[in-house]
């Protein structure tokens, strides 16, 4: 889906971190999770080397590990608003690092890489525990359903996501499909080097034709797109039914997208 040579082209810091959040792929394993609603304790064989959590939740007194899975359901069932529970042996965890670098990653394309170490962490179940098991996807979508989602598209093809925040970008990223995989990821910025004046770069939902205008006369035809603000698009991803959220969303004029709402 993602070719392992990839050109990434003018995105920028922050669209990285947005992107890393959005997508959560920091939070697997994270021994000190970044955001404030994980509880992760790290123990050798059973007794506990360290316990990172938010000083929201006080903990019990924690001295041993005696059942993993009881353990992390239990602490997810007594503190509200926890987004998961980790609980990570010490020798499970070295090894899935070794085991990690031993896949071949340099014949993979980059998703095929982090499916590869999905399978590897599903190996050694109890000693990297998670509850609420995380399935390998995103925001409820199978990681295998996106794939199919993917090179199902018209090739060569582009895909255009805009995420803005109070008429400015907080992501914009697209992506260049060609010869059945993603070749090319960039952003608006990519199009300054065809000295596109910069006070006429995309700047919310009422620039979407110009967003698409612009990556159609530099890369691809656009096959899917998706513009609108961070709080309809969290509204969207957080719903049991995205499809009609998307729908509802295009009705009230909150979003302007191509290709989405075609029943797949």
């Amino acid at each position: 889906m993602i070719s392992q040579d990839a050109n990434i082209l003018e995105f920028p810091f922050s669209g990285w971190t947005n992107l890393i959040s959005l997508l959560g792929f920091s939070w697997d394993f994270d021994a000190r999770p970044q955001e404030p609603n994980h509880i992760t304790i790290v123990h050798a064989n059973g007794k506990i080397l360290d316990v990172y959590s938010p000083g929201i939740y006080r903990l019990p007194p924690l001295e041993l590990v005696e059942d993993p899975i009881a353990l992390a359901k239990d602490l997810y069932g007594k503190y509200n608003g926890v987004r998961f529970v980790q609980v990570l042996e010490k020798s499970s965890l070295l090894n899935f690092i070794g085991a990690t670098q031993k896949v071949d990653w340099q014949s993979m394309d980059y998703d095929d890489y982090l499916y590869s170490v999905h399978q590897v962490a599903l190996q050694d179940p109890v000693g990297l525990y998670r509850y609420p098991e995380r399935q390998l996807g995103w925001k409820g979508i199978p990681y295998a359903r996106i794939k199919e989602y993917v090179a199902a598209l018209p090739d060569p093809s582009a895909l255009v996501l805009g995420i803005f925040w109070n008429s400015m970008p907080w992501l914009v990223l697209i992506a260049l499909k060609k010869e059945k995989k993603i070749r090319l990821i960039t952003s608006q910025e990519y199009f300054a080097k065809f000295e596109i004046n910069a006070d006429y770069l995309p700047s919310g939902l009422e620039d979407y034709d110009m967003l698409i205008q612009l990556v159609e006369s530099r890369l691809a035809p656009v096959s899917v797109s998706l513009v609108t603000d961070f709080r309809t698009f969290s509204q969207i991803m957080e719903s049991d039914n995205k499809y009609e959220a998307l729908a509802a969303s295009e009705k009230e004029n909150r979003i302007r997208s191509t290709g989405l709402l075609r029943r797949q």
